[in-house]
């Protein structure tokens, strides 16, 4: 159960114990699987008529969005992949139940492979494209460069290969893994389901935010007090929101927490709690001593700031059903 304390919102969290507040929530996770020498990304042709699209889809009840996203990639795109970083967190609140994607920046384990070639019920098989060609697919005018043959189903699936090759031939960031922190409490799907088809993650999800104090080049972090983000309110809002009330002024965050409970043996049992962790720096006019209070944070337990862009926390442009 969550306790008051002083400041208006905040409660101390038991993080995943059931909550009223839990909102279901869907998971995915997507890869930019890059060329280490070339300025080339996966594509993956999709099955049926979807197009072309990243490496990536639904999270198995049970996983975490890493070993979600190293197996996307293998089914696929024939592709075993190292995860180097994170380029977004997705939330998106919805009708009846939310949405969370993570988006990784990958590289193949040996580049020389050859990427998937036989279709299978996952896809039709996978290309390194550049920019340009991406373009092209999206623009419905890709040809094949040895037979000058259309490209079959000429359309991405959603705009992602588009957005994140284009940023990171830009030379765009992105965060460590250790961006996003992950627990899971019982044993992952691969302990439990066989060779069965596994059921997505579908869990109650707890969504709350932290606050920590950027001062005097520091960086001060919350200890266990949290605001509850509002129903059909994004994170990001949600920290604003906060800032205002407590005289602080918005600057980043520092990282997301992500924690499921699947101990129990029946899957409706199972649930989630999600934390972004933010940073804020503090009006002229309030006290440091009061402020960290009021944030839990310890002003004797400090470390080198460790500040990420807003845009690492963001929502979907356009929703893909994967």
């Amino acid at each position: 159960m969550s306790t008051n304390v002083s400041v208006v919102g905040a409660v101390v969290s038991d993080w995943i114990a059931p909550r009223t507040d839990a909102v279901p929530t869907v998971s995915f996770a997507l890869g930019v699987v890059e060329h280490p020498t070339q300025q080339k990304w996966v594509l993956v042709h999709e099955k049926s008529t979807r197009g072309w699209w990243l490496p990536g889809g639904g999270v198995d009840a049970r996983q975490r969005f890493d070993e979600a996203m190293l197996r996307e990639a293998e089914e696929e795109a024939g592709c075993n992949v190292e995860l180097l970083g994170v380029l977004r967190v997705e939330h998106s609140p919805g009708q009846g139940y939310d949405r969370m994607r993570v988006i990784y920046l990958a590289a193949p384990l040996d580049p020389t492979l050859p990427l998937k070639s036989v279709p299978d019920k996952e896809s039709k098989g996978a290309e390194w494209a550049n920019v340009d060609k991406t373009m092209a697919i999206a623009h419905g005018n890709a040809t094949d460069p040895d037979t000058g043959a259309a490209v079959p189903d000429c359309w991405l699936r959603g705009s992602e290969p588009a957005e994140w090759f284009q940023f990171r031939a830009a030379q765009g960031s992105a965060a460590p893994l250790s961006f996003l922190h992950q627990e899971r409490q019982g044993s992952g799907a691969e302990d439990q389901l066989g060779d069965a088809d596994p059921p997505r993650a579908f869990y109650p999800t707890t969504k709350q935010i932290s606050i920590g104090l950027l001062a005097e080049g520091k960086m001060f972090t919350p200890q266990r007090v949290y605001w509850l983000v509002e129903t059909g309110e994004h994170f990001n809002s949600a920290a604003a929101r906060v800032c205002t009330q407590l005289g602080l002024m918005l600057r980043g965050v520092h990282r997301v927490e992500h924690y499921m409970d699947v101990s129990a043996p029946e899957e409706q049992e199972h649930r989630a709690a999600l934390n972004v962790c933010y940073l804020a720096e503090l009006d002229p006019s309030r006290s440091f001593g009061d402020v960290a209070a009021q944030l839990g944070c310890d002003p004797n337990q400090f470390s080198e700031p460790i500040v990420f862009p807003l845009r690492m926390v963001s929502w979907e442009q356009t929703p893909v059903n994967e």
